[in-house]
């Protein structure tokens, strides 16, 4: 199975042929692969249709794995087989309910969105440290919520018990009634 030549020709283009996508049989996936170095004879004999055959072909052409598009927003959990929804246009962790099994996944047609993501993680474009910044300003984000989430929770608290701190006499239903009279 081909891509469509416009993406293959873009992808050409826009990494300086260092990316290819090739079709999986053994997985259903489209794979994009970077070039690491010149290729060479095979070490071991290609068995069509398994799992192997991908390692065995970008081995033997000089190339790594760099990321796996699925045909559809859809597929199998790698822990148990059943078919999972997996997020679209965004890199994330999902996780299977049935056996817990926990991946990052992404969906991305073969296209503009795809070429975006690939340029904005490539490592030659400073990909990495933007994908490290990215996370570290999550996280910091992430911190001062928590952060704002407990002085919200003790503020909160404190308005609640003021009269009962300040020894302010509280008025309800039943009338007048002390603080310490209260009964806890």
């Amino acid at each position: 199975m081909d891509a469509p030549t416009s993406f293959r020709e873009s992808l050409a283009r826009q990494f300086n042929n260092r990316l290819r996508v090739r079709w999986s049989d053994a997985r259903h996936e489209w794979q994009i692969e970077q070039k690491m170095r010149r290729a060479r004879l095979a070490q071991k004999r290609l068995t069509a249709g398994t799992v192997e055959e991908d390692d065995i072909v970008r081995d033997r052409d000089g190339y790594v794995f760099v990321l796996a598009v699925k045909p559809g927003n859809r597929m199998p959990c790698p822990g148990c087989g059943i078919t999972l929804g997996i997020p679209e246009l965004r890199m994330k962790r999902s996780t299977c309910p049935r056996c817990g099994h926990s991946f990052l996944a992404v969906y991305y047609p073969l296209g503009d969105m795809l070429l975006e993501h690939l340029r904005y993680t490539d490592p030659y474009r400073d990909g990495l440290d933007r994908m490290v910044k990215a996370q570290d300003d999550a996280d910091a984000t992430l911190r001062e919520q928590k952060l704002r989430e407990r002085r919200n929770e003790g503020e909160a608290i404190w308005k609640d018990h003021f009269n009962e701190i300040a020894g302010i006499p509280t008025f309800g239903y039943t009338g007048r009634e002390h603080p310490s009279a209260r009964s806890h």
